[in-house]
């Protein structure tokens, strides 16, 4: 099956504690019925997350008159996608919810589908408290969109996660508005409301080391990465101190990122070719042969290294990075001189220029 890329323009929400387990076998089930599929057409079930590349399906089956069942054990929720895919390979909608540990029913018709990507609403997805509370709250969040009031939104989110702090959706809302909550120094609150269950979580654990993380700034330190290479090599950060860094974080389907690389930095190389100076990538990919196609592709010759975590990463999480191309200048006794977001042809240049 040929890559899919995933791109979610909706919020979602998450499980409560009152979810129910369906089986001592299973711990969900989706018995589903769409019409105007063709006879045989693949479904595929996705853990829909937009920072993974290359995703691998968690199962898949045929639809037969119309139906298809999967079922199965989870650890925790998550968002869910169902991608579709007939004996021409027609196009059509992805569908997206939010799956968690319950009986679930899906009853629609392909017709009623007007987007490429379809949140299921309480009348298409039933036997789930998650669908429902998913629904009310997104309605609130359209209204307020539909009344030009978009910047509430970000206040809405932070006070339903603050009124209900003990569910996997708060934790994952916390964690996707990590950005917000931490310039209004509200993060570290929420995160001790929670119960130890969520703290354990996925979303709960990367909270944790975002707020254990070190603050990366000019005049500060920096913090030492270890990933490995495309050949497999682990490779430390600290191996090039006495040189100036330039540490770039990037990933392949990030466009202006493949620009940079592709446009500014072979420049870059080669005018600093006789100076301490080294360029790192770090890629945010999670698939291995994504990253090293995309790089060949791409012409990276210099060092390039990725733990394939994404932004779930350790090294990542470290440096903040919550959008991308990121780069970083490190001067050759180990301090940050510089952090710049986007791509803007000539500004990493200027900067190494003081240095070089």
């Amino acid at each position: 099956m040929k890559k899919i890329t995933i791109i979610l323009l909706i919020l979602i929400t998450g499980c409560n504690s009152t979810t129910k387990k369906v089986s001592p076998i299973y711990n969900y089930s989706i018995d589903a019925t769409i019409k105007g599929f063709k006879e045989n057409t693949m479904v595929y079930l996705y853990k829909a997350d937009i920072k993974i590349t290359n995703p691998k399906p968690l199962d898949s089956a045929n639809i037969i008159d119309g139906k298809f069942k999967f079922q199965g054990n989870i650890e925790e929720p998550f968002l869910a996608m169902l991608y579709f895919r007939d004996d021409v390979n027609s196009r059509t909608p992805s569908l997206t919810f939010w799956m968690d540990f319950s009986d679930m029913v899906i009853n629609a018709n392909l017709n009623s589908f007007n987007s490429d990507f379809v949140r299921l609403n309480n009348e298409q997805l039933k036997g789930s408290y998650l669908s429902e509370l998913n629904n009310e709250i997104k309605s609130r969040r359209d209204s307020l969109n539909k009344a030009g009031q978009r910047s509430k939104i970000y206040d809405e989110s932070i006070n339903f996660i603050f009124k209900n702090p003990n569910n996997y959706y708060s934790v994952w809302e916390a964690y996707n508005f990590r950005t917000s909550l931490l310039q209004r120094n509200l993060l570290q609150k929420y995160y001790d409301t929670i119960d130890e269950k969520f703290k354990n979580s996925i979303n709960g654990k990367l909270i944790k080391e975002l707020l254990d993380s070190k603050k990366i700034v000019v005049g500060e330190h920096f913090t030492d990465i270890i990933a490995k290479d495309l050949d497999n090599k682990p490779i430390k950060l600290s191996d090039f101190k006495g040189k100036v860094i330039l540490l770039d974080f990037w990933s392949t389907n990030c466009q202006p990122c493949r620009k940079q690389i592709r446009d500014e930095f072979p420049i870059l190389k080669e005018k600093y070719n006789k100076e301490d100076f080294v360029i790192v990538n770090y890629s945010l990919d999670t698939d291995y042969n994504t990253w090293r196609k995309t790089s060949i592709s791409d012409g990276i010759d210099w060092i390039n290294i990725a733990d394939l975590k994404g932004y779930k990463s350790t090294n990542v999480l470290n440096y903040q990075v919550r959008s991308i191309p990121k780069s970083i200048i490190i001067d050759k006794e180990g301090i940050i001189q510089h952090i710049k977001l986007g791509y803007k042809a000539g500004t990493l240049e200027k900067e190494l220029d003081k240095l070089l």
